[in-house]
């Protein structure tokens, strides 16, 4: 120590060198100065010494672990690989799993030159870790160098221990050392073998920056281990344990709530086997009803928590920052969180966030899966417990206030977020953060969970507004995706969170659980849902909205004559109230009802009249809609000027830009060209429809349009063009991730595969429609989906439409020519027994030509009449699940039935073969007779079904 300066003023600097050991400082010393201090502890090193000669351990599973290390620990000398870093939590099972691998490795005999263990105590409880220097010395003794030649010096040991590892590598002896418990990367370089034939196994809660390591992570048990390990203790402390196997959901459950951690697997089959009265279901309820779970599971000197503690101490004192982020991350429980939305509850910049997150990650205490961070449960639950009890509180503050105030950043940085990015589903250009409809798609996609995660808690905040809204942006994109469970739990939420709101906010809610409930095949419920909105609604338009939904949820729960009942008095109150558009929807959705339950006549009524309402309203989007419904109105009474209706529907929701109405135009359009003679036309169309679907980009339309057009492909007996038509629906679909209509897709090319007798493809398609709709979460299609692919009887199977210019007209006009010139040449040549003779043959097959006829009459009016009649709900009936499945049989080509063409050549040849058989009069009989019988064969085609893989027509 020097002193400079004089008097007063003077400055004392203290200076030390090359001091080594305890240094103590103090300003002044009066008495003896006692320092007590505590050596290093010095590493106890064990011999490993195979499986078969090593204290049997209890050790489960991990089996594809074992031989990755394996892999690496294999005497190879080229391998690049000497050193292995088997990191990850506390209790996650790293040493159990490094000494299992390395006793295997020592027993197959491929390390001759000695295997040792020791334990570092890097994350021991007094903080006394073992330095390398003191490690020397034992690891000599344990590589067969006797005490008298191991120096003293830490230094020297070092020296001769790299020595002696050089010296076992030359002569081909490996050497296999495992260092458990490792906290720092300076602890063991200098330990580390520098020869490529000796291997190194580390264990670590850190993530160690070694040059050459290998990094192994290890996580939690899968399940079936986890059940596994848990049945094997059991019945390790008694054989003929009853529990085990008994209650196989309980057992679940139980190891869930170990969030499948080995440690606590452990002490929780040493709870039970303490405790032979303890059922599992019992101790999974005091784990349930536990305040932290982490406590609970304790069992003698073991305990997740003194696990967690370790590493718990050693972050708060090196990172307290980190800590405290920690603490935040464990409020929002079981949600994983983006670094944007963890930096929005801790109240800071990603990029201050960012250093903590990856230090959280480093020591395992946090995860990063897709781009979420993510907490072990078990974690979760001791983090929190500390949070509670203010450990991480600033000065001034509590926890509670801080918790609540992180949550609060949480939810609104998610509400103002998941706005931007609805917005930008339906508008082009940036939004906010999202440049494009993708980005958008992807960031939903992505934080789905943890957006209704949020919307769960937000109920504890007393922020109804910041909660509704969130679930208000997040419904629409639900429903895109057709996540239908998802979108059930969300409505709830909303409707919860709307109580303090608005009516307006009231009734929307109640509406959207609804339509969600819909979706989902629960229409009763649904029911229930629109009535609420109907209760809670003003009489304006919100009412007559609501009102008008119970109508159609009434019509989707075949409860058609309350349907009809609501939708009349919603005509009656527009009426009242001067409400136009109140009419038109009203008179609208009447008509269709009125088609389901057969009433034909008072449906066109309706459809008309609705059609002149959205005509004076200039609405195009509705008037495309109702001209669709119109226009099969009136093809099911028999009436062609349907046709151009459904031409200027599909016009007029192209011009409007609904897309959905201008498919479903589309697609009957299309159906009605097939069926009345006119293939080719049909197909054009259903290209064009595909091209201006293209020109929109959007890829749900597209993959529609594809559908119309192998639909159309079928139709006309194209089955090879159809099938590619449904495998590009299916693979655009896949493509813009739209799961539910590749789905749905699936499912029409299942039936159509089994309608041409290619039943194991159709099985496979199906099989993944179902796996596809219960990923989706939807029980109900996913039912409907399981059965068997649908093969039509011919009642279900709709006869083929004809008209004049391509079918039986053309026909009967062949006839009356070849007839009459048939029967002049007759007489002349032969004479009138033989023009008798072909007349009689005729009359004897006019009844199944009449028969054919009338089929072409009355055939495709009836069909239609009983598709608009169809008991199935319009919206539940889009699934192609719920139809008939049509699909064109062998004798059906190209529009059905036998062309002219061929009748012609058979008549020609007929008549060559009789005329050189017995002469011309022989000719002509044969002639009359062959063209007879093959165009009342081809008329009777011409009746046969057309079998086509389709929706029904939607009105």
């Amino acid at each position: 120590m020097t002193e400079e300066g004089a008097g007063r003023a003077r400055t004392i600097r203290n200076q030390a060198r090359d001091v080594y050991g305890t240094l103590v400082q103090v300003g002044e010393l009066h008495g003896d100065l006692h320092v007590h201090v505590t050596p290093d502890p010095t590493g106890v090193v064990v011999p490993l010494v195979g499986l078969d000669q090593a204290t049997p351990e209890f050790f489960v599973g991990r089996d594809r672990e074992v031989a990755e290390l394996l892999a690496v620990l294999a005497p190879d000398k080229a391998a690049p690989e000497a050193l292995i870093v088997c990191a990850g939590m506390g209790g996650i099972g790293k040493t159990a799993l490094a000494r299992h691998a390395c006793d295997t490795a020592v027993q197959r005999g491929w390390f001759t030159g000695g295997a040792l263990m020791v334990d570092l105590r890097g994350y021991a409880s007094d903080g006394h870790v073992v330095a390398a220097a003191r490690v020397f010395g034992p690891l000599l003794r344990g590589l067969g160098v006797a005490q008298e030649k191991i120096p003293g010096d830490p230094g020297e040991q070092a020296a001769v221990y790299h020595q002696i590892l050089d010296t076992l590598a030359r002569e081909g002896k490996p050497v296999l050392l495992v260092l458990d418990n490792v906290s720092a990367g300076a602890q063991v370089r200098d330990l580390l073998p520098r020869q490529k034939v000796h291997r190194a196994v580390l264990t670590t809660r850190e993530t160690l920056a070694l040059p050459g390591a290998r990094p192994f992570e290890l996580d939690v048990f899968p399940v079936p281990e986890a059940l596994d390990m848990l049945g094997r203790a059991l019945l390790r402390a008694d054989s003929e344990d009853p529990r085990v196997g008994r209650d196989p959901e309980a057992a679940h459950h139980l190891v869930d709530l170990c969030g499948r951690l080995p440690l606590a697997l452990e002490i929780t089959a040493a709870l039970l086997a303490e405790d032979p009265d303890l059922s599992f279901a019992d101790l999974a309820d005091e784990l349930d009803r536990a305040a932290s779970k982490a406590t609970v599971l304790r069992h003698g000197d073991r305990a997740v928590a003194a696990a967690f503690d370790l590493s718990w101490r050693r972050l708060q004192s090196r990172a307290p920052t980190a800590a405290r982020l920690l603490g935040l991350l464990s409020l929002p429980a079981g949600i994983g969180l983006s670094t944007d939305a963890a930096a929005a509850l801790a109240g800071v910049e990603p990029a201050t966030a960012r250093p903590d997150l990856r230090r959280l990650r480093h020591v395992h205490l946090l995860s990063l899966t897709d781009g979420h961070w993510r907490m072990h449960d078990l974690v979760n639950a001791y983090v929190r417990e500390r949070f509670d009890t203010g450990q991480l509180a600033g000065p001034g503050e509590s926890a509670d206030e801080t918790g609540l105030a992180a949550l609060r950043r949480l939810l609104e940085f998610y509400a103002r977020t998941a706005a931007d990015a609805d917005t930008s589903l339906t508008e082009d250009g940036p939004v906010g953060r999202f440049r494009d409809r993708e980005g958008a798609v992807a960031w939903f996609e992505r934080e789905r969970l943890s957006l209704i995660g949020a919307i769960e808690f937000g109920g504890t905040l007393s922020r109804p507004r910041l909660r509704y809204d969130l679930a208000d942006a997040l419904c629409p994109f639900l429903a895109r995706r057709h996540y239908v469970s998802d979108r059930i739990a969300v409505a709830r939420h909303r409707v919860d969170a709307a109580a303090r709101l608005s009516t307006d906010r009231r009734v929307l809610a109640h509406r959207h659980l609804g339509w969600a409930l819909k979706a989902a095949g629960r229409f009763d419920e649904a029911v229930a849902a629109h009535r609420k909105a109907v209760e809670v609604s003003d009489p304006g338009q919100t009412g007559d909205d609501a009102l008008n939904e119970l109508g159609l949820a009434l019509r989707n729960a075949l409860r058609y004559e309350e349907a009809i009942e609501v939708f009349r008095r919603l005509v009656d109150r527009g009426r009242a109230t001067g409400r136009r558009r109140t009419v038109a929807m009203a008179r609208s959705n009447l008509a269709s009802v009125l088609s389901a339950t057969a009433r034909h006549e008072e449906a066109l009524t309706e459809r008309q009249a609705a059609v002149g309402l959205w005509r004076e309203l200039d609405d195009k989007a509705e008037l495309g809609a109702q001209l669709n419904g119109l226009g099969m109105a009136l093809l099911a009474l028999g009436r062609p000027e349907g046709v151009g209706l459904l031409r200027e529907a599909v016009e007029t929701s192209a011009e409007a830009g609904d897309r959905n109405a201008e498919s479903t135009a589309q697609e009957n359009y299309c159906m009605v060209l097939a069926h009345t003679g006119q293939p080719r036309l049909a197909i054009a169309e259903a290209r064009r429809s595909l091209a201006r679907f293209r020109a929109v980009g959007e890829p749900h339309w597209i993959s529609e349009a594809h559908l119309v057009l192998g639909q159309t492909l079928t139709w006309t007996g194209k089955l090879a063009a159809a099938f590619r038509a449904y495998q590009q629906a299916i693979d655009t679909s896949r493509a813009a991730g739209d799961r539910f209509a590749e789905g749905e897709y699936l499912i029409v090319l299942s039936d159509a595969l089994s309608s041409a007798g290619r039943r194991s493809e159709a099985q496979a398609a199906r099989a993944k429609a179902v796996e596809i709709f219960r990923e989706l979460g939807d029980p109900f299609r996913g039912g409907l989906a399981e059965g068997p692919p649908h093969t039509p009887s011919p009642a279900e199977s709709p006869p083929t439409l004809h008209s004049v210019h391509g079918g039986p007209g053309c026909c009967l006009l062949g006839l009356l020519a070849v007839g009459t010139g048939g029967g002049y040449f007759t007489v002349r040549e032969v004479g009138w027994w033989w023009l008798l003779a072909g007349l009689s043959a005729l009359l004897l097959l006019a009844p199944a030509a009449t028969s054919a006829l009338r089929a072409l009459q009355e055939g495709p009016r009836a069909w239609l009449q009983q598709a608009m009649t169809n008991p199935i709900p319009p919206e539940v009936a889009q699934s192609p699940a719920r139809y008939p499945a049509f699909t064109s049989d062998g004798a059906h080509a190209r529009a059905g039935g036998m062309s002219c063409l061929p009748v012609l050549l058979a008549t020609a040849l007929s008549w060559y073969l009789g005329e050189r058989w017995r002469g011309p009069e022989a000719g002509a009989a044969t002639a009359l007779a062959a063209f007879t019988v093959l165009t009342t064969v081809r008329l009777r085609l011409f009746a046969h079904r057309a079998r086509t893989t389709r929706r029904p027509p939607r009105p």
